[in-house]
């Protein structure tokens, strides 16, 4: 039925503008724990519980603490390359997560998306085949991660 159709469609716009109000909000507040003396360490360990909320495996909440030390990084420093954010963001990840069981399979995907990045004779499409579907973390975040270096 149309009228169902187009009150769903509405309804998918609506919570579409509410996310997007709601990540607006949650990213004022993280540029602003700097200000309230908060570590490095402790805004990314902020990203990772928010995820482990209803992403309780550690390849969840671990890419969440990953993106989190990027955005800030590249939030507050100008002069910082994607590139050298994401590696920076590799050694975060291993110093604040130390016996995680899968960080070795975030940290190769991340090189992975990494190399392909760098990769001229690689179609774009396949290279983000070859990091995964997107339907888990540490997936969307090495697709995010080669397209922002690419």
């Amino acid at each position: 039925d149309i009228y169902v159709d187009i009150k769903n469609e509405f309804q998918n716009q609506q919570d579409h503008q509410r996310n997007c109000k709601i990540y607006y909000k949650i990213y004022l507040k993280c540029n602003n724990f700097e200000d309230k003396g908060y570590t490095t360490a402790e805004i990314d360990m902020i990203g990772a519980e928010a995820a482990a909320l209803t992403h309780g495996h550690e390849l969840g909440y671990i890419p969440a603490a990953m993106l989190v030390h990027i955005i800030h990084l590249l939030s507050h420093h100008s002069n910082m390359s994607v590139l050298d954010a994401v590696e920076n963001a590799k050694k975060a990840m291993r110093a604040l997560f130390p016996h995680a069981e899968h960080i070795n399979r975030l940290i190769k995907l991340t090189d992975t998306a990494i190399k392909l990045s760098k990769n001229n004779e690689i179609n774009d499409l396949d290279a983000i085949y070859e990091l995964g579907e997107g339907w888990v973390a540490e997936e969307t975040l090495a697709i995010a991660i080669f397209c922002s270096i690419k």
